[in-house]
């Protein structure tokens, strides 16, 4: 089944020999259209969709399901912000430091990360973007 936008997620580990990257699972968006059907009473049994004001209204959440959320700090000053992040995404930078050569992502390594002692930094990031027809 297809979906309305894709969400791309990634790690961006500053370390001290450059910054690393880690993708995480590409999740799925759908754009709501549940508001998209109401029938206005005096119209008929006409959707509301088919209104000017319906159309701009969608447009404007569209745009607004778009934008990526902010980012989010994993790691810093040494330590995680919280356990549940901490067990969440260790192993994960554990792999990857294990990680004989590096997946070829959107976003190129500048370095390679050899210890868990290296970080400097973790940050959660996302790009979203509607798929190509």
């Amino acid at each position: 089944m297809g979906c309305d936008y894709y969400i791309d997620i990634y790690l961006k580990i500053e370390h001290t020999n450059g910054i690393s990257y880690i993708e995480l699972p590409c999740v799925r968006g759908y754009f709501c259209d549940c508001a998209w059907g109401i029938y206005e009473e005096n119209e008929d049994e006409q959707p509301y969709w088919h209104c000017e004001e319906a159309n701009e209204l969608r447009k404007k959440m569209e745009a607004f399901m778009l934008k990526p959320r902010p980012e989010v700090i994993v790691y810093s000053d040494k330590q995680y912000k919280s356990e549940f992040l901490r067990e969440k995404y260790e192993p994960m930078i554990v792999e990857k430091i294990a990680a004989k050569k590096n997946k070829k992502f959107r976003y190129t390594d500048t370095g390679k990360l050899k210890s868990l002692d290296d970080i400097i930094s973790v940050t959660k990031f996302e790009r979203r973007y509607e798929p190509r027809l």
